[in-house]
C-alpha cells in the first residue's frame, strides 16, 4: 500500500511582520514590571570587580536597559542612585505609557522610557556604563538578536558590562516539546486569553492520554507543577509567543564575539564555580576542559540548565578577566549575609558552633568562634554591608583571639561564603539611616508602587511591591503598605499600632482567624497590638524601614 507523502513546508514570517506580533503581544499582556536583583549594575559591578576588572561607579552611571517594559526593573535603580542617568526602550506602547505616567506622577527625573525598536539605537544614543537585557534576547526575531548584540558593542563605554538573559539548550529541549503542542492547538489570531485556554486543554489533554512510560509522560511530569502554578503572562509570553529561540551557552557566545564581545561571568556566579559540584561531577570536567567557558557548557548539560543571565565586556577587556578570585579585591568589597539561627536554645549559648538558615533558604552550620561571630555580626548588620577588615576587628574585639589568625580565618570563610553564594557582596557600602527602634521611618532611596497585570481588557492591580536595597522585589500586604505610609520617623510603635489598628476597624486591613475575617473590635486592637511590632521589624529586615 502507498502512501502520498507531502512535505510541510514553513514560511518564514516577514521582518516586519514578526515585529509587529511581538508589539501586539506585549500591548495585549504586558509583563509585570519590576526589579531583577542579578541586573542590577551595583551587582554587574561587583562581579566584574571579583573577576578582575574594574567597570564604572554605579552611582553616577549611563544605564540602558533594552526591552525595559513599563521601568519596573530601571526606576528603583535610579532612585537609589539620584546622580545616575537611565534609558529605557520598549517596542511595546502600552508598557512605556504605564511607565512614563509613573514618572509623571512620581517627579522621577533621571529616567527616560522612549517606544522605539531595538533595532533602531545607534551610536546617536551615546554610550552606556551598563546595558540590561532582561527576558529579551530568546523571544524576539533573528535580526533583532542581531541588534541586540551590536547595541552591546556599539554603545557599551570601553570597560561596561552587559547583561543578557536567554533560554538554553539542554534545559529547553523538553519544553519544547510543551511548547510545540500548546503552539498546535492556539492561533496567533486569538487574543491572548483565548490561546492560553486552548493551549492548557491541550495540555490537559496529553496528562490524560500519555502512555505512563513514554518520554512524553516523564516531559510532562517535570514541567506540569511549574506550568499549573504559573501566572498567565508568563505561559503567554514563554510558550505562546511567535518567537522563543534556546540556544547552547557556546553558541551565544559565539554569536557575541561576532559583535565583538567576550564572556565575563554569570550574573549567578556561583554557578561558575567547581567547588559549588559534587567532586566526581566537578574533578572529571575540570581534567577535561581547558577554558571556564568549556566548562560551564559541559555543566550545563550536567545541570540539565534551561536559563542563563550573563555578562559580556568588549572583546578588549577579555584578557584581563581571572577566574581565580584575588585577595586584595576581596578585601574591598563591602558584604552583607542573612543568618537566622535554626537551634535557638544551642546556638545562642554557643560559640563554637552555630546552626542557621541563609538568606536563600540554605541550612548552614558555622564551627569554631571566628565563623560563628563573622555570622552574628553579619546578621545582625544585615541589609547593610560590612567591609573585610571591619569584620576582622569586631571579631577580634568579640573573641579576643589574634589579629593574624582572626584575619585569615575571616576573609577565608567569606570567600567561601561568596563562591557559595551565601554573602552578597558591593563595592560601595550598603548603608542605612541611622536607626530609632522606638520611632521607625522609610528608608530614603526605597521605592514602592503598584504593579498591574493586564490579559486582554481585564486590567487590575494585583500587588504593592517594593524594591529593596539590594534590588529584591517584595509583596507588601494591607498592614505593611499602612506602615510604609505612615512610618515618617514621627510616630512611634505605639501611634503606628493605632493607625493599623483604624486601618483595620474601617476594612482597610483584613486580619483573618480559622480563615474567616475578623470584626470584633477588640479582637482588632488585640491583633494589631500583635502583628504590627512583626511587620515592622520583617520592613526592617528588609531594609524599608529603619
Amino acid at each position: 500500500m502507498n502512501f502520498a507523502m507531502t512535505k510541510t513546508v514553513v514560511k518564514p514570517v516577514p521582518a516586519a511582520e514578526a515585529i509587529e506580533c511581538v508589539r501586539k503581544t506585549y500591548d495585549q499582556a504586558p509583563y509585570p514590571s519590576k526589579p531583577f536583583g542579578q541586573s542590577t549594575p551595583e551587582h554587574l559591578q561587583a562581579i566584574a570587580y571579583m573577576f578582575g576588572l574594574d567597570a564604572p561607579a554605579t552611582s553616577t552611571a549611563r544605564v540602558l536597559e533594552l526591552g525595559c517594559s513599563a521601568g519596573g526593573n530601571l526606576i528603583p535603580i535610579a532612585v537609589r542612585h539620584p546622580k545616575l542617568q537611565a534609558f529605557g526602550v520598549d517596542l511595546s506602547g502600552v508598557q512605556i505609557e504605564h511607565g512614563q505616567q509613573v514618572l509623571r506622577d512620581s517627579g522621577i527625573g533621571n529616567v527616560e522610557l522612549r517606544q522605539a525598536s531595538i533595532e533602531d539605537i545607534d551610536e546617536s544614543w551615546g554610550t552606556f556604563d551598563y546595558i540590561i537585557c532582561h527576558g529579551v534576547y530568546s523571544w524576539v526575531p533573528p535580526q533583532v538578536r542581531s541588534a541586540i548584540l551590536r547595541v552591546c558593542n556599539q554603545c557599551l563605554s570601553d570597560n561596561g558590562v552587559a547583561y543578557i538573559s536567554y533560554n538554553t539548550y539542554p534545559g529547553w529541549k523538553s519544553r519544547e516539546i510543551l511548547r510545540d503542542a500548546m503552539m498546535l492547538r492556539s492561533s496567533g489570531g486569538d487574543a491572548p486569553e483565548k490561546q492560553l485556554a486552548y493551549a492548557r486543554g491541550m495540555l490537559d489533554f496529553l496528562c490524560e492520554h500519555t502512555a505512563s512510560n513514554s518520554v512524553l509522560k516523564a516531559v510532562l511530569d517535570e514541567n506540569m507543577p511549574r506550568i499549573r502554578s504559573a501566572e498567565p503572562y508568563y505561559l503567554v509570553h514563554e510558550f505562546l509567543e511567535l518567537n522563543n529561540s534556546p540556544c547552547y551557552f557556546k553558541d551565544f557566545l559565539a554569536a557575541a564575539a561576532e559583535h565583538g564581545l567576550a564572556y565575563l561571568a554569570e550574573a549567578n556566579a556561583s554557578s561558575m564555580f567547581a567547588s559549588n559540584y559534587p567532586d566526581n561531577i566537578a574533578q572529571p570536567l575540570l581534567q577535561e576542559c581547558a577554558t571556564q567557558v568549556e566548562f560551564e557548557q559541559y555543566l550545563d548539560f550536567v545541570t540539565n540548565r534551561a536559563f542563563r543571565q550573563t555578562l559580556l565586556v568588549k572583546a578588549g577587556q577579555a584578557s584581563k578577566v581571572q577566574y581565580s578570585l584575588q585577595r586584595e579585591r576581596l578585601q574591598n568589597m563591602h558584604y552583607a549575609g542573612w543568618f537566622e539561627p535554626q537551634i535557638q536554645s544551642k546556638s545562642r549559648k554557643s560559640k563554637t558552633e552555630l546552626h542557621v538558615k541563609s538568606s536563600t533558604g540554605v541550612s548552614l552550620q558555622f564551627n569554631g568562634p571566628v565563623s560563628v561571630a563573622l555570622a552574628r555580626h553579619l546578621h545582625k548588620s544585615f541589609p547593610a554591608t560590612r567591609t573585610m577588615p571591619d569584620l576582622a576587628f569586631a571579631v577580634v574585639a568579640q573573641t579576643g583571639l589574634p589579629v593574624t589568625a582572626v584575619t585569615e580565618e575571616v576573609a577565608a570563610t567569606l570567600k567561601l561564603l561568596l563562591v557559595g553564594g551565601q554573602v552578597q557582596a558591593r563595592c560601595q557600602p550598603v548603608l542605612l539611616p541611622k536607626s530609632s527602634k522606638s520611632y521607625p521611618k522609610r528608608v530614603p532611596g526605597a521605592y514602592v508602587w503598584k504593579m498591574q497585570e493586564t490579559i486582554g481588557r481585564a486590567k487590575k492591580e494585583v500587588q504593592t511591591l517594593a524594591c529593596t536595597p539590594w534590588h529584591e522585589s517584595v509583596i507588601l500586604d494591607s498592614l505593611e503598605q499602612q506602615l510604609w505610609q505612615h512610618a515618617d520617623g514621627k510616630r512611634d510603635l505605639a501611634a503606628l499600632t493605632q493607625i493599623v489598628a483604624e486601618a483595620a476597624q474601617k476594612g482597610s486591613i483584613g486580619f483573618l482567624e480559622e480563615g474567616k475575617l475578623v470584626k470584633d473590635t477588640e479582637k482588632l486592637q488585640e491583633l494589631a497590638e500583635e502583628k504590627t511590632p512583626l511587620a515592622v521589624a520583617s520592613m526592617r529586615k528588609l531594609g524599608l524601614l529603619v
